[in-house]
């Protein structure tokens, strides 16, 4: 190799060639030194003579252009200026050194990179100098990057902000207490005043309820009536409101507080539990529009537990409990607000009341709440509802076979409730269609009847005449006709019981 021409170095492993002459820019530097013949050390190169520098090999690319031109020129991003100015000192480049300054404040006045919560920002040092102190070293990582531990998506609109002096949000933005602990952590007041002025726009578009498991969406102004809508406890990761009150209900308590006025869809009865709500909501408004549209019906506090009963339901059965209530031949207690109190249990009084509205036992039930049923219809003096009752309880333990019994009840005008004890559909059905009756026979519930009870259905009354009542005889006819006469064996009235036995 020419040595006065070329020179080929190996900077940590990293092969470098260039000019002697380059090398030797400055007289003072540790190349003038290494190629010096008078300091030759032959220790310093290898068997390929190349000379031996046990340097940052990734680096001295810098500090070999800036022997070449004289000028600092460094890559866009770069960051090892503290390695670079080591390098400098190493190789004894006074006119490096002082480069390295300006450039690096030029550099970092353009732009620095921030990793906030593991989300990497880019901004300005400038603007990232009203956060941080940024010539603290120890809030740097081994890349150079910023390290911010705080919320990352959060982090975007705080950056935004400092950018534009402005608070621009995306539609649907609901984290602004979030928003409000990072102002208040990076000391931004401008910031935090600028939020609520903001948020008040932006969350009196809408916001959404989880209540029992169904979305609804509404104003804030709506829901402030309701909740404390600043308290984050009560919202999930969705942002939604979490409301642990029934779903279906709450649909009229927010039509009610959207309109001011309670509209309830044709048939409603679940004015108890919709009573509750506007309770538990403290909505008094609604407690009274609940009133004035029940107005003619009855409220009762059974065992703490509210119910509705309109009079005809309570005067269903002459001489019951209700009937002597409101006819005043008993006297009985009133709260506040006018409801009966009634001294019983509460959680069997849904039973009693499903009978006094549907002429039947159509709820689920298990075989204690069966035999309490049968106290609390002898307490109230409702006899058909014992009868009805005693006539079930005869089915336990019956067998297929022969004889077997149907057991017809009814209200007049109301639709008719038949039970029949046997094994399969089918039997004294052959003879007629049973769509005239149900639509399919149904298995009562095992732990009340016998696995040979069977729901036949509910018999549309207009389908025996065009008159209303029907008479209990006329009901039977009806229903012997379609069975076939070759079935009847004999017949028992009994106080809107009738029993049919027949054999298969």
């Amino acid at each position: 190799m020419n040595m006065a021409s070329s020179v080929i170095l190996n900077v940590g492993g990293k092969l470098y060639q260039t000019e002697r002459s380059t090398l030797e820019r400055y007289p003072d530097s540790y190349f003038t030194s290494l190629l010096n013949d008078n300091h030759y050390d032959p220790s310093i190169r290898n068997e390929e003579g190349h000379y031996i520098v046990d340097r940052d090999g990734e680096i001295f690319r810098h500090v070999l252009n800036f022997l070449r031109d004289g000028r600092l020129v460094l890559p866009d991003g770069f960051r090892e200026y503290e390695l670079l100015r080591c390098e400098a000192k190493f190789f004894k480049l006074g006119e490096l050194q002082k480069a390295i300054p300006a450039t690096s404040l030029v550099k970092m006045a353009s732009s620095v990179i921030l990793n906030v919560g593991g989300k990497l920002y880019q901004t300005k040092r400038s603007t990232l100098e009203r956060l941080i102190d940024v010539n603290d070293p120890s809030i740097r990582n081994e890349e150079g990057h910023y390290l911010l531990d705080r919320d990352g998506e959060i982090f975007r609109h705080v950056l935004n902000f400092l950018r534009s002096g402005r608070l621009v949000l995306p539609d649907g933005f609901r984290e602004y207490d979030l928003l409000r602990c990072e102002a208040k952590f990076f000391k931004l007041g401008e910031l935090q005043k600028a939020i609520p002025a903001t948020s008040s726009v932006k969350m009196a578009s809408s916001l959404t309820l989880n209540v029992g498991g169904k979305l609804y969406q509404t104003k804030r102004s709506t829901l402030e009536r309701l909740i404390d809508v600043n308290d984050p406890s009560i919202r999930n990761e969705e942002g939604h409101y979490l409301v642990d009150r029934d779903g279906e209900i709450f649909r009229h308590v927010l039509n009610f507080l959207r309109s001011g006025r309670l509209v309830l869809p044709d048939g409603f009865r679940e004015y108890d539990l919709l009573r509750c709500e506007a309770e538990f909501f403290k909505l008094g408004e609604l407690q009274k529009a609940i009133q004035e549209q029940t107005r003619g019906a009855i409220g009762l506090r059974v065992g703490g537990k509210l119910y509705m009963m309109t009079i005809g339901e309570a005067s269903k059965e002459q001489g019951s409990f209700f009937d002597k209530m409101l006819s005043g031949q008993i006297s009985v207690p009133r709260d506040a607000l006018g409801n009966f109190l009634v001294d019983r249990d509460g959680s069997m009084f849904r039973f009693v009341l499903g009978y006094l509205r549907d002429g039947g036992i159509f709820m689920d039930m298990t075989p204690k709440e069966f035999d309490l049923l049968k106290k609390e219809g002898e307490y109230f003096g409702l006899q058909m509802l014992v009868h009805h009752i005693e006539s079930v309880s005869l089915m336990h333990g019956w067998t297929s076979g022969k004889p077997l019994i149907l057991h017809l009840f009814h209200h007049n005008n109301d639709h008719c409730v038949v039970y029949a004890n046997r094994a399969k559909a089918g039997g004294f059905f052959t003879d007629w269609k049973i769509s005239e009756i149900c639509s399919e026979p149904k298995i009562l519930k095992d732990d009340i009847m016998s696995k040979e009870g069977r729901l036949v259905g509910l018999l549309d009354v207009t389908k025996v005449n065009h008159r209303q009542p029907a008479k209990k005889e006329e009901i039977f006819t009806f229903i012997f006709d379609k069975m076939g006469a070759k079935h009847k064996k004999s017949i028992q009235l009994n106080n809107g019981w009738t029993k049919v036995l027949f054999t298969t």
